[in-house]
């Protein structure tokens, strides 16, 4: 009736005027019986939004393009609720007249027209939430950097006390009366346990002889054809021989063209070389090298500073054990000549 249609027209009125001033903007769709959406009116500020002309509503696909492709199985479960009769409150975003996506929180009713027997219209009210969207996301990454930062922190000083750990046990152990392969085999157990190192458990110690030349004292995990390629290895040769030639820690992430000595059953690894200086002695060419650990590690590993300065302190401590009990060796074999001399008076 034109008293009915009348008392709508004044309603509406209202719920735009309250819309607009609690709001950012709102509008009113009509669904028809077979599915299809007409826009009926929005508020100015909603037609600025999208870029249309006051009066211009357009047709509802252009409203539906403005959606994030992302964002439309939310406007799919939006109108469901709508012709189911529900409220909803769903927050998705929309491209504005620049371009920009901006998102939005988007509050629908639906209602009913009794003659009909199902939703009609459907009024809406919305507001820009990017701001409170983008702080949101910004805490987010504050919150997860900072928790980052806390792992990494921690982690940092359980790898610093795991160091501090190894270093004093290799310590104890070269106080110990036993042989110098007693000492290089409790040594090597002790570093191929360190849980942070990507190693595969596998390593030797490399003792220099007279003439340089490399001989693998002890080892742990390599296969029989391993041991004999690498039983003897000359100075300069392959990734062990460059460091005992350079002085320096030789790395390698993979098996490449410094790997000389192959072998049958070469699995791909990488491989820390850790030359092993006298006391007093720089890492540099041609330094007075005792020997050289060899650690195996997985393939693809990177390389980190603090895996250097671990393994130049482990270096030097092995070197000193080294340099303990040979001179203790040393020193019992003068003795027992002498003893030997005396005997002959």
């Amino acid at each position: 009736s034109t008293q009915a249609e009348q008392a709508l027209r004044e309603s509406e009125d209202r719920f735009r005027i309250v819309s607009e001033l609690t709001s950012d903007w709102a509008y009113a769709v009509r669904l028809d019986a077979d599915g299809a959406i007409h826009i009926e009116w929005v508020t100015a500020a909603f037609a600025r939004f999208l870029g249309l002309s006051p009066g211009e509503y357009g047709p509802v696909e252009r409203w539906l393009d403005a959606i994030h492709p992302q964002d439309g199985p939310i406007f799919e479960r939006r109108m469901a609720a709508f012709r189911a009769g529900r409220e909803d409150v769903s927050e998705y975003r929309v491209r504005n007249r620049e371009g920009q996506w901006r998102w939005v929180r988007d509050y629908g009713r639906p209602e009913r027209d009794a003659e009909q027997g199902r939703e009609v219209w459907i009024y809406g009210a919305s507001q820009d939430i990017t701001a409170r969207v983008e702080a949101e996301a910004a805490l987010r990454r504050a919150h997860d950097e900072l928790e980052a930062r806390v792992r990494a922190r921690t982690l940092e000083l359980e790898q610093g006390r795991q160091r501090e750990s190894v270093l004093n046990a290799l310590l104890r152990l070269s106080m110990r009366q036993v042989s110098l392969d007693q000492h290089l085999e409790q040594a090597l157990d002790e570093i191929l346990a360190i849980p942070w190192l990507p190693m595969l458990r596998q390593g030797a110690i490399m003792i220099a002889g007279e003439d340089r030349v490399l001989h693998m004292r002890v080892q742990r995990g390599l296969g029989q054809a391993a041991q004999k390629a690498c039983a003897h290895v000359r100075p300069g040769h392959c990734l062990c021989g460059r460091a005992a030639l350079s002085g320096e820690i030789e790395f390698a992430d993979h098996v490449d063209e410094r790997h000389e000595v192959v072998y049958p059953g070469l699995a791909p690894h990488g491989q820390y070389c850790v030359p092993l200086l006298a006391s007093g002695t720089a890492a540099r060419r041609g330094a007075a090298v005792l020997g050289v650990l060899v650690l195996y590690l997985k393939e693809g590993h990177r390389q980190e500073p603090r895996e250097v300065e671990f393994l130049q302190a482990i270096g030097h401590t092995l070197a000193g054990t080294i340099e303990r009990v040979q001179a203790e060796e040393a020193l019992r074999e003068l003795n027992s000549r002498l003893q030997e001399y005396s005997r002959t008076l």
